[in-house]
């Protein structure tokens, strides 16, 4: 049964190969299609109006001697390259774009998945209601505080336990939490 499932698993999680292994940025770069010699780009960017970044992409891209040709649909938001694909790498093509545009530093930003975004909402709201129930006396980080203290004392003092993980971790979770703010 765990072969079957490891199999199951590995086929949904497979790579494929063309368009998959290029950068991208949800919703701000990112391949349609994508075969050798031809790959088509979607940048929504484009359909506001990015004049300089517009005329940059198609009057220095084809200069290029590996890019044949550079096609923008300023509806659409898409760029269609032309290029040898014996010449020059998909990826190469990627990261000039991507520097036209300006998106360096969103390649290196690290993406909030949806359950990480619900779970930081779910955590600002238990915050505001501990805030509000307290009347502003405490806040979800400063109950976690005194809990870790309360904890951490009592294995230490009541129960003798010294060993770790258990009041010494508390006391130090607490302080790296004091000190954080």
């Amino acid at each position: 049964m765990h072969m079957l499932i490891g199999f199951v698993l590995a086929s949904l999680l497979r790579k494929k190969k063309t368009s998959q292994s290029l950068p991208l940025i949800h919703g701000k770069f990112e391949v349609s299609h994508s075969i050798p010699g031809r790959i088509r780009f979607r940048v929504p960017s484009i359909e506001s109006g990015a004049g300089s970044q517009i005329q940059t992409v198609r009057n220095e891209l084809p200069k290029i001697p590996e890019i044949q040709s550079v096609e923008l649909d300023t509806r659409s938001g898409s760029i269609l390259v032309h290029y040898d694909a014996d010449g020059i790498e998909p990826h190469i093509i990627c990261g000039l774009l991507i520097r036209v545009f300006g998106l360096e530093n969103e390649l290196a930003r690290r993406p909030d998945s949806v359950v990480q975004k619900e779970i930081r909402y779910i955590g600002d709201a238990v915050n505001q209601a501990l805030y509000n129930s307290t009347a502003g006396t405490l806040d979800l980080t400063s109950a976690f505080i005194l809990l870790s203290i309360s904890l951490g004392l009592y294995k230490i003092l009541i129960q003798n336990d010294r060993a770790l993980p258990g009041g010494i971790n508390l006391l130090w979770w607490a302080y790296v939490m004091a000190k954080r703010g």
